[in-house]
């Protein structure tokens, strides 16, 4: 078995084992020990943190994906792009954290 053949089969497997794993927790640990409520609030509260985290980097994943490769050099240490975007991601934080701190009677009332 090659390489790529045995890092694949390895790769399946482990795909396999997370996702056994994860309707294990989901489907029947959740069922038995938590209460629809309890579940309710667990899986709103998973989607509202997800929704910050995508507001809060400000589309700073997709600008690395996109325009790294071109500002990649080892003589100039990637012209400062990469310091930018650790420096915006924080500011997003702190934005999207004071628009969640002002309009918090507003998004109470839709959830």
């Amino acid at each position: 078995m090659g390489i790529i053949q045995k890092d694949g089969f390895r790769t399946m497997i482990i795909s396999y084992i997370g996702m056994v794993l994860g309707y294990l927790n989901k489907g029947v640990f959740f069922l038995l020990i938590l209460s629809t409520e309890e579940i309710g609030l667990i899986n709103i509260l998973v989607a509202a943190g997800m929704l910050f985290a995508q507001f809060a980097n400000l589309g700073s994943i997709y600008t690395v994906w996109r325009f790294f490769p071109f500002f990649r050099s080892k003589s100039k240490l990637n012209h400062g792009f990469l310091p930018l975007i650790l420096l915006i991601v924080p500011c997003g934080v702190v934005l999207v954290s004071l628009g969640a701190i002002i309009f918090r009677p507003q998004i109470e009332s839709l959830y």
